[in-house]
């Protein structure tokens, strides 16, 4: 989970435990107490935020690689096990708010997550490449099979890869976030 800092301040008695980052406090805080940070209020969050703090929630021992990795920078982990733990972690970030998995409007394609409540759409990737990427955002563009749907004011895609293959992603005409964990 994390070090965990511990200094004795000279002169007082008992010790100022300080978390390596704002991430792991979260974590920390999560796992050992029920209930939501005090400082968590879902109406306020934006999707990135919810999608962050619903992988701050990911039980690692689910996501262990299954198969050796071969060289195509694949973990080894399915992406089913990807979205399987984020259905579960959202959940607990949005209240649960009803979340539609695989859901589709019509017959031109299925989102992984849309919750419909905020109009929320979230895709998730495993290794996406470039044109994986690509054409997953075209989905969500003006005239894409998302769009067309006429539902979603927010989406995001999440694309779950180790660290070396993120020199590899470029996103034309996009600015990504990353998230390290």
């Amino acid at each position: 989970m994390g070090l965990l800092h511990t200094e004795r301040e000279v002169g007082k008695e008992g010790l100022t435990y300080t978390f390596a980052s704002p991430l792991h406090r979260r974590v920390a805080y999560r796992r050992l107490l029920a209930g939501r940070e005090p400082d968590a209020a879902l109406k306020d969050l934006s999707l990135q935020q919810v999608c962050t703090n619903a992988i701050a929630r990911f039980n690692p021992a689910v996501l262990k690689p299954r198969w050796h990795s071969p060289p195509n920078r694949s973990w080894g982990i399915p992406e089913a096990a990807f979205q399987d733990e984020m259905y579960c972690c959202l959940e607990h970030e949005i209240h649960f708010l009803p979340i539609l998995s695989e859901y589709s409007h019509t017959k031109a394609g299925r989102i992984d997550f849309y919750i419909c409540d905020r109009k929320w759409g979230i895709e998730v990737l495993q290794c996406g490449t470039n044109a994986t990427i690509s054409e997953h955002a075209a989905r969500f563009a003006t005239s894409g099979k998302y769009r067309e749907w006429n539902i979603m004011e927010d989406y995001i895609i999440l694309n779950f890869c180790p660290r070396d293959a993120l020199p590899d992603i470029r996103i034309e005409g996009k600015l990504p976030s990353y998230l390290f964990l």
